[in-house]
């Protein structure tokens, strides 16, 4: 009851502070909860990001962070395309693994969790005519991996796997839904998630074996799992990277 409590607390603060509008989308305390909320409205916007979290997300006190990151999306991507607008979506629409062993060495949260992001993606498709970007973090990028490797694929327009352990797949040509050549991929160099042997989930995405777009992460010597939103738009060029996909700003991408 604590973890929702927090989790409503944190919503209500976003939609309360001032900045872009805030669109409550799904909540329910089923599982370990789930909220589902956009920064700026998906429907009138011209890009839209859906963001999945990994490991340790539920509805809860985090959920703040989640939501904040989606909200610096949403003003990189207006850094990077000033003409255009741009909605971000922090999908905790699932039960994510709580735990790193054996919560995020097993498949099946990323199983349950793919019908669900499926089915939002092809809402998604079916009542914006925006650039739709999937972008997973973490065990999220297992989740959109999963989902995509299925023959019902998923509806993107672009995928970007940051600091992903695998997605289920050895090749990005093997992810349906998304055009080929629009898979991206970041992990910063110290981050712990390197350690993750390939067998587990596939090759690492920033494996070159892979095939998807690598884009650069390192700014700064510290840079772990859960530094790619932090600093600003100009010193992180994560941000810049994930900032330039969501617009379709290709040639930026470092």
């Amino acid at each position: 009851m604590q973890d929702a409590l927090d989790g409503i607390k944190a919503i209500h603060d976003r939609i309360a502070a001032p900045g872009p509008a805030v669109y409550l989308l799904k909540f329910s305390t089923e599982g370990r909860g789930r909220a589902v909320v956009a920064i700026n409205n998906p429907d009138t916007a011209d890009n839209v990001i859906t963001y999945v979290p990994g490991t340790f997300a539920k509805l809860g006190e985090g959920t703040a962070t989640d939501i904040e990151r989606s909200h610096k999306m949403v003003a990189d991507a207006g850094l990077a395309a000033p003409s255009k607008k741009t909605s971000s979506i922090t999908w905790e629409g699932y039960d994510a693994p709580q735990s790193l062993i054996p919560g995020a060495a097993e498949s099946g949260f990323a199983d349950d969790a793919a019908p669900d992001l499926r089915r939002f993606q092809t809402g998604l498709r079916a009542s914006t005519h925006a650039h739709l970007t999937v972008l997973g973090h973490s065990y999220g990028t297992t989740v959109v991996g999963f989902t995509a490797r299925d023959t019902a694929g998923i509806q993107a327009d672009d995928i970007v796997f940051v600091a992903s352990p695998g997605v289920g797949v050895a090749y990005a040509v093997q992810l349906n839904g998304v055009p080929l050549g629009h898979v991206w991929a970041t992990t910063a160099v110290f981050d712990i998630i390197r350690i993750v042997p390939d067998v587990r989930y596939g090759y690492s995405p920033v494996d070159p074996q892979f095939g998807a777009h690598q884009f650069t992460m390192d700014w700064n010597p510290l840079d772990g799992h859960t530094t790619y939103w932090d600093g600003t738009y100009d010193d992180n060029p994560a941000r810049r990277g994930i900032a330039a996909i969501a617009t379709s700003k290709y040639s930026s991408v470092q």
